[in-house]
């Protein structure tokens, strides 16, 4: 899970980097000579227990990939920390809240019950999209299944109206959290 968790965050950041840096693989490959674009290939994720292969592969022979690649050959399957990953990895690389909604409902229909990290990753999805109704409505919903909502979680709200410029939205939700106890 440290390395899949690691690839994830490598993805992340060349689909959707933050800050003021551009990395390299961002240039076109004229300028670099970098030929190792993200694939924007799929893995279906119906089965009970995730794949460790959602990740797409990329060209050239990444360390972490191919120990991937070893544990996929093996067909070791993945568990709810995966489930956790592959929902960030369709929310937030992707852009797909569709998928990630999917995957979300294939882990509770294969009966492992959503932690906070399941809700936050779609949280983050929702966010990353512009749309903070349904990233209020999931953090709500996390709410009502009996977990304990966090500052990471309100944080990603607070975030969240803070890209679409809404600093008086990001203020109402810092006091709410406030209200709630949360430090």
């Amino acid at each position: 899970n440290i390395l899949l968790g690691r690839m994830l965050d490598q993805e992340r950041e060349v689909a959707h980097p933050r800050g003021w840096r551009v990395p390299n693989q961002l240039l076109p490959p004229e300028d670099n000579g970098n030929t190792d674009e993200p694939s924007s290939h799929m893995v279906d994720h119906t089965d009970s227990a995730p794949s460790l292969s959602f990740l797409p592969p990329r060209k050239g022979g990444h360390l972490l990939r191919q120990i991937l690649q070893s544990f996929v050959d093996r067909g070791i399957k993945g568990d709810r920390a995966t489930f956790a990953m592959h929902i960030k990895f369709n929310a937030l690389v992707q852009r797909n809240m569709d998928s990630a909604n999917a995957i979300f409902q294939a882990l509770i229909d294969s009966g492992i019950q959503p932690n906070i990290y399941h809700y936050g990753a779609l949280m983050e999805g929702h966010a990353a999209v512009g749309n903070m109704g349904a990233a209020t409505r999931v953090m709500q919903s996390a709410a009502e299944a009996g977990l304990a909502v966090d500052v990471k979680t309100y944080t990603i709200l607070i975030a969240g109206y803070a890209r679409l410029a809404l600093p008086s939205k990001a203020s109402e939700v810092f006091r709410n959290m406030i209200a709630e106890g949360i430090r």
